[in-house]
């Protein structure tokens, strides 16, 4: 859409005025996870209009979680309710990209009333967003890197580290060679699986290297490897500044956002920078659920992700198959019809060999308190996203190995 908007072709009413239909939602929602065609929305151009925010893609996506989530009833909304149906709805369909048929068969309604709840959700959502486009705006400041991250529409796959490491180094010799500076490295053999973007992950790399190539006389950059961890170690000077700290800075950044935590080892003479991301394809994730279309989305956020999700058809089954699987983590449901996920978690929870397995609680029962007192590691409340599935087995599989 190009020019201005005009009261008479906008759908969602507040304030005298039209702004926002459910078609140019609908079509924004559809593209949520893709910054670069978000972008090129009917709703996006009103964004612009509306606030002047350039690199709308990924402003306009947080706007619209936003939206989405100042949806959700609270805690004392029945769960039949229209308002909560619209939330669920809304979330699985445009969030957790499910298909009709699939949100059906998870809420237990028919097709027809599913379209119905999102076109409810669909009005209140336009409805609370033209609010928020006719209020002022405070444009954030630019941030071109992140714009530049979310335009390259990356998504996480098994990459090889002992592949993409030394593709790095070489890029970055002939830099090296011309200022003379000595740049070794070291890399196992053998694959170095994590989940990230390629082009992403290399990048960092690269960035990495070439900031310090820029600034020390010598570079020494080691890859090790352990059963669960995969790091990228090298020493700085403990006192001297990079002369190219803001190219390390950006380094840092797109690695963390690649997964990598960043630590440091100090002594009186040197620091010691260590990236480490989890190992993937060694990952089984136990999954305690007795709804096959549940286990199936499971499968799709976990694919190409480093975690191997395993069902677990029966709750009674569940200890046994989390000690002969060697999961890293457990996914829980609670609503079951043979036995309940509170007394699974008790049973994990007391068993010498599963407790210390982090589980994470992924319910349609908002109760986190008790599923924390009972030893749950997260608490998740369906419908949930892909981002906050993975976050959540990063954080507890991170938490079990620091402790």
């Amino acid at each position: 859409m190009t020019g201005s908007v005009t009261p008479q072709r906008l759908g969602a009413r507040t304030t005298g005025s039209f702004i926002v239909t459910r078609e140019d939602l609908n079509e924004a929602l559809l593209r949520l996870y893709n910054p670069a065609e978000l972008a090129k929305t009917r709703l996006a151009a009103l964004f612009v209009e509306k606030c002047g925010v350039k690199g709308s893609g990924e402003a306009l996506r947080r706007l619209l979680l936003d939206t989405i989530e100042s949806l959700r009833p609270s805690s004392k909304a029945a769960p039949r309710a229209s308002e909560y149906r619209a939330y669920q709805c809304i979330t699985m369909r445009y969030i957790s990209a499910m298909t009709i048929g699939d949100i059906a068969a998870e809420l237990c309604l028919s097709r027809r009333q599913v379209f119905r709840d999102l076109r409810f959700g669909l009005s209140r959502l336009a409805q609370l967003l033209s609010e928020a486009l006719c209020q002022p705006h405070e444009v954030a400041p630019a941030d071109p890197l992140g714009a530049e991250m979310g335009s390259l529409q990356a998504k996480a796959e098994l990459v090889d580290v002992a592949r993409v490491f030394p593709d790095a180094v070489a890029t970055v010799s002939p830099l090296a060679k011309a200022k003379g500076v000595l740049l070794s490295w070291e890399c196992p053999a053998g694959q170095l699986l994590v989940s990230a973007s390629p082009a992403l992950l290399r990048e960092a790399l690269v960035q990495l290297l070439s900031a310090l190539v820029q600034s020390l006389p010598a570079v020494h950059v080691s890859v090790a490897a352990s059963v669960q961890d995969i790091v990228v170690a090298v020493d700085l000077p403990g006192t001297q500044a990079l002369s190219r700290q803001d190219l390390l800075s950006t380094a840092l950044r797109v690695a963390t956002s690649q997964g990598f935590d960043i630590r440091e080892q100090r002594t009186e003479e040197r620091v010691r920078l260590l990236l480490s991301a989890p190992r993937a394809g060694t990952q089984p994730v136990l999954v305690v659920e007795d709804n096959p279309a549940a286990f199936a989305l499971y499968e799709r956020y976990l694919a190409k992700s480093g975690w191997e999700p395993i069902l677990a058809p029966h709750p009674r089954a569940a200890v046994a198959m989390a000690v002969a699987n060697r999961a890293v983590a457990i996914i829980l449901d609670i609503m079951m019809p043979d036995q309940d996920g509170w007394r699974v978690l008790q049973a994990l929870k007391v068993d010498p060999q599963a407790q210390g397995i982090p589980v994470i609680v992924c319910s349609v029962v908002n109760d986190p308190e008790l599923g924390f007192a009972l030893g749950a590691s997260a608490y998740l409340t369906k419908p949930l996203s892909r981002l906050a599935l993975i976050a959540a087995l990063e954080e507890v599989v991170r938490g079990r190995k620091a402790t």
